[in-house]
């Protein structure tokens, strides 16, 4: 990763702590908005229930699960969110991914570094654009997997020695994309494209190495349709305004508990 003089910042090798299991890493940068912070998973185990006690929460690990290609992040504001996209972003951008985001507040949720790390897009005919080229590049990734009898990115990069990289689209607040209320007859039809290109993502783009990560405060199903929405297998869902919109994110009917 690059920093703003288009050097790699000062980093301190990953360390394996002998007498606590902690690994650290530690940049020794202010380009980016979070710095990386180990805790000794003894520390952090012992002092959980405390933490879940203190922020009324409950803590759950999380681990890689293979195979889950596209996020649908769904949260209410002041929930997190968009922390959570940003983190996420971040992973995807140290490992070596491609990002283009669509903000459609300006991009002040993202600060200057996020503009010369990512292509950022901040209406509806760049954002179309920008989905049109992602086609055209699965298409392309498409002829050429074909091409060489390879299934996946993994295995075309591991026997061609090539090195395609991992695209990612994110876009903040698709429900606001996707809401066709009061519009013109050629607004919905750019929406119309809008949702298609998601969806045609949504549907092929996980063995090509193009992702998805969209976030909303209204995951629901009329606005986020079921091609888009069943290809969306990683679904991490915060605090919500209203219960039957959390159901479009975990399909659980909990009302007896939760009422």
């Amino acid at each position: 990763m690059l920093n703003y003089l288009d050097v790699y910042p000062l980093m301190l090798p990953a360390r394996y702590n002998d007498r606590v299991a902690c690994y650290t890493v530690v940049y020794i940068t202010s380009n980016w908005e979070f710095r990386n912070q180990g805790i000794p998973l003894d520390i952090w185990e012992s002092k959980r229930t405390a933490i879940e006690a203190a922020l009324d929460i409950t803590i759950i690990r999380m681990k890689y699960g293979k195979g889950k290609s596209h996020i649908l992040l769904g949260g209410a504001t002041g929930s997190g969110k968009s922390v959570l996209l940003k983190l996420l972003l971040m992973q995807a951008l140290h490992k070596g991914a491609e990002a283009s985001i669509a903000d459609f507040k300006g991009g002040v949720d993202f600060p200057p570094v996020w503009h010369k790390k990512c292509r950022m897009c901040f209406d509806e005919q760049e954002l179309l654009a920008i989905l049109a080229e992602l086609v055209r590049e699965l298409h392309h990734r498409k002829k050429l997997f074909a091409s060489a009898g390879l299934p996946n990115i993994d295995q075309y990069n591991a026997e061609t020695g090539a090195d395609l990289r991992r695209l990612i689209f994110a876009c903040d607040e698709v429900a606001e994309v996707l809401d066709r209320t009061g519009l013109s007859k050629e607004r919905k039809e750019l929406v119309n494209q809008i949702e298609s290109r998601l969806a045609t993502i949504a549907r092929l783009g996980r063995a090509f190495g193009i992702h998805l990560i969209l976030a909303t405060q209204r995951p629901d199903a009329n606005l986020i349709s079921g091609q888009i929405r069943n290809n969306l297998n990683c679904r991490l869902c915060s605090m919500m305004g209203q219960f039957f919109r959390d159901t479009c994110l975990i399909k659980k009917y909990l009302n007896n508990e939760l009422e």
